[in-house]
Formats: structure tokens, sequence, C-alpha cells
């Protein structure tokens, strides 16, 4: 979506297990292109905040994430923003 935009589409802070698609007409709206399906089932509660120029993830860890090297954290709360940068309280 951002490549052909320029843009993400805004989007006020919801819950992941609410949105089932993306596409050129937005969220939750049927398209002849569609950026996203979301999977049958999210394995953590997690909500989506996007504005024009980024976006956020919002989830909470409960154990190690050792793909990012999150080896001795022991949960908290966790975001994803643009270009996938990931921090943790």
């Amino acid at each position: 979506y951002f490549d052909q935009n320029n843009q993400y589409p805004v989007l006020a802070e919801t819950n992941l297990v609410n949105i089932k698609s993306l596409s050129e007409n937005g969220w939750n709206q049927g398209g002849e292109n569609i950026f996203y399906t979301a999977p049958a089932k999210f394995l953590r509660s997690a909500t989506l905040t996007v504005d024009k120029d980024s976006y956020k993830i919002k989830f909470n860890l409960k154990n190690s994430w050792d793909f990012w090297a999150l080896t001795k954290f022991s949960g908290g709360e966790c975001s994803i923003v643009n270009n996938i940068q990931i921090s943790c309280k």
C-alpha cells in the first residue's frame, strides 16, 4: 500500500482481531488490490495504530524472543514501528 500511495492508510488504535484485510479502498474494504489478508487466528492480543507516515503494533511479550535478541527479557509491553523496529519496556 505504502509503495503505491506514498503513505499508510490511517487507522485509529484497533485490536488486530478486527482487521481482516487491506485493499486500495482501505481497511476491511473489498477491492481489486488486496495488500493484506488476516491469518485465521492471532496467538496474542495486539493493537495496530496507523497514521499516514507511520504504524505501530503494540503487544505484550511473556517470554524471551531469541530472534530479536530479547533472551534475558521476561515480558512486558512491546511495540513494532516503521521498518520493523522493535522495542520493549
